[in-house]
């Protein structure tokens, strides 16, 4: 190989340029840091309703399994709470000095987003859990076995829906993360 190829391989080159919108994108991104702020207060007012819903029916409670169950659920949306605002929101980026920043900063905050709902049945349902296992035991001795199956049921499935509805978005946010274009 002399010289003269490498120069020609290199000058040739002509890369096709790249068709964004970057305004769109902008948008785009300020639309899913807004959208994700918005969710995270509405989380955190359910949270609050909850703990003062199953606070409250612990407090007028007679059976102590239930009441137990209120107390735990009350204490686990706490920590979801606690949870949101720890990790709800991707740290802020840097101001893009490039392209490639402003890109790399966006695959992060999707990456993050997405990283935080895999993770949604340790810190999101995980909290809920032993509520509603003391809830499932209070319902099976209290009303038996027929009742205690059925609401075990509902609880599991609507755990399940919640657990799969979150990767399900995990995945979207990873495919529009690797969908972004690479620059640099």
């Amino acid at each position: 190989m002399n010289d003269d190829f490498l120069n020609d391989l290199w000058t040739d080159n002509e890369e096709e340029p790249m068709d964004i919108d970057w305004s769109a994108l902008h948008q785009d991104a300020t639309t899913f840091r807004r959208t994700i702020r918005r969710r995270n207060l509405l989380e955190m007012f359910a949270a609050g309703a909850v703990v003062v819903f199953f606070a409250s029916a612990a407090w007028r409670g007679d059976d102590p399994w239930m009441r137990a169950s209120h107390v735990a659920l009350a204490l686990g949306a706490l920590v979801i709470a606690w949870n949101l605002a720890r990790r709800g929101e991707a740290p802020e980026p840097e101001p893009a000095r490039s392209t490639a920043d402003f890109l790399d900063a966006r695959r992060a905050e999707l990456t993050y987003q997405a990283d935080l709902l895999d993770g949604v049945l340790v810190w999101y349902l995980g909290p809920l859990i032993p509520g509603f296992v003391l809830s499932s035991v209070g319902t099976f001795l209290g009303q038996g076995v027929v009742a205690g199956t059925v609401s075990t049921i509902i609880v599991a499935g609507m755990l399940a829906g919640i657990w799969w509805l979150n990767r399900k978005a995990a995945k979207g946010l990873r495919e529009e993360a690797s969908g972004l274009p690479v620059v640099g």
